[in-house]
């Protein structure tokens, strides 16, 4: 009796492995998407802190927060609108997702970063 050799691979194989493949690329993507969400938050953050600074310093100096020039990125920087509200004696940097998928970040002079 001969035997048949059968080459290659079957159509079941094929679409099981593209299933696979899919699904693997479905789920890398996701990660990926979250992690770049979380970095754009951090760097987001630290542009917070670094304008609280500035203005800390600024108050230092000339005994008020009014009249500070803050460097806040301009329009949309990853993915976050910076707003600034300061008075003589107060201030609020506020930086809201673009997106709205995240919650909005915001620092004060008493409160410390506020989320």
């Amino acid at each position: 009796m001969q035997t048949i050799k059968h080459l290659g691979f079957s159509l079941l194989e094929m679409l099981v492995t593209l299933a696979l493949v899919a699904l693997l690329s479905t789920l890398a993507g996701l990660t990926y998407q979250h992690v770049i969400a979380r970095a754009h938050r951090l760097l987001a953050t630290q542009t917070l802190m670094t304008a609280a600074s500035e203005l800390e310093r600024y108050a230092l100096t000339h005994g008020s927060y009014e009249g500070a020039d803050l460097h806040l990125p301009e329009n949309t920087h990853l993915g976050y609108r910076y707003h600034a509200n300061i008075s003589p004696t107060t201030y609020t940097i506020t930086a809201e997702p673009s997106d709205n998928h995240t919650d909005c970040l915001s620092i004060n002079d008493s409160s410390g970063l506020a989320m």
